[in-house]
């Protein structure tokens, strides 16, 4: 059986599919409330993901690489990615690398176009940074 937050998540990005087809269909399922978009030959993942409160973008490697291994990776590179991702301030933190989110409660349907249009405009900025980073 599917649990009620399951089948919201579920539905949210069967939401998210509609509005932004283009990005979905590049994105694949991480678990219930991610996807991810693989950037790059390394490839680095920007994980799309939904909460109770809130949508999300995050950093992470591929399938099975431990997050310290990208964030040594990232580190060096800390100016040019606060420059890309307009963050200034940015912080790679431990496990969540280079998180940026938009608060909002996702259990309301009505913010879920707020949602998606805030994926579209962060998803193609994460994109840029990544593959352009890769490309140093």
């Amino acid at each position: 059986m599917v649990s009620e937050i399951t089948a919201h998540r579920r539905a949210f990005f069967a939401f998210l599919a509609e509005e932004l087809p283009a990005l979905s269909t590049r994105m694949e399922r991480g678990n219930e409330h991610s996807r991810w978009l693989a950037v790059g030959p390394m490839p680095l993942i920007a994980v799309h993901y939904v909460a109770n409160g809130g949508v999300g973008l995050f950093v992470r490697g591929a399938r099975r690489t431990r997050s310290g291994l990208i964030r040594e990776y990232l580190f060096p590179h800390r100016e040019f990615l606060a420059a890309a991702l307009a963050r200034p301030n940015l912080r790679l933190r431990e496990n969540f690398l280079l998180g940026s989110s938009l608060r909002t409660d996702m259990l309301d349907r009505a913010n879920w176009p707020q949602a998606a249009a805030w994926f579209n405009q962060q998803s193609p900025v994460y994109e840029q940074a990544l593959a352009e980073l890769q490309r140093r």
